[in-house]
């Protein structure tokens, strides 16, 4: 669970019950199967279950890496659910996320704060300025992760060669 929250953009939304739902639900359509499981913890109430992709979970699995995320956070999920030979195809929607995320940055128009401050705008224009910022600059980091990742990634697939693809 502690891994779920860690790769969601707010993890308040993971929800343990929610996660005990998505299990039942793979397993009931036999996606998933029970490996194994470990004693409880002190902080934990219940065994912990292993689960394990059967061969029909692993062809689901395949083409949902072939399809195009819906969204950043799906990206996001991607890349953390990652196999080693999903390389080619993760570079490939990062550099496209990447291409859109640029496009919108370019399409942007957004009044200069300090402008929009000298020129006395109407209040009205000043918080639509500041909302804009507050955009620009998301896209912006946006941008920069995602670069950072294709470069990552990029590398990987380098140091992995042609034989692990």
């Amino acid at each position: 669970m502690q891994q779920l929250r860690n790769w969601a953009i707010d993890p308040s939304t993971v929800r343990t019950s929610s996660v005990y739902t998505a299990l039942t639900r793979l397993e009931r359509e036999r996606l998933i199967e029970q490996r194994g499981s470990a004693p409880a913890t002190a902080s934990e109430r219940q065994p912990r279950i292993t689960y394990a992709a059967t061969p029909a979970g692993e062809a689901r699995l395949d083409r949902w890496f072939e399809s195009k995320p819906a969204s950043y956070e799906e990206l996001r999920i991607r890349i953390a659910l990652a196999r080693p030979q999903d390389i080619d195809t993760l570079i490939h929607f990062v550099i496209t996320a990447e291409r859109e995320c640029l496009d919108l940055m370019q399409d942007l128009e957004v009044p200069s704060l300090d402008a929009a401050t000298v020129q006395r705008q109407p209040w009205e224009a000043l918080c639509g300025a500041i909302l804009g910022s507050l955009d620009t600059t998301e896209l912006a980091a946006r941008s920069r992760w995602l670069q950072d990742a294709r470069g990552a990634l990029e590398a990987i697939r380098a140091e992995a060669g042609p034989k692990q693809r």
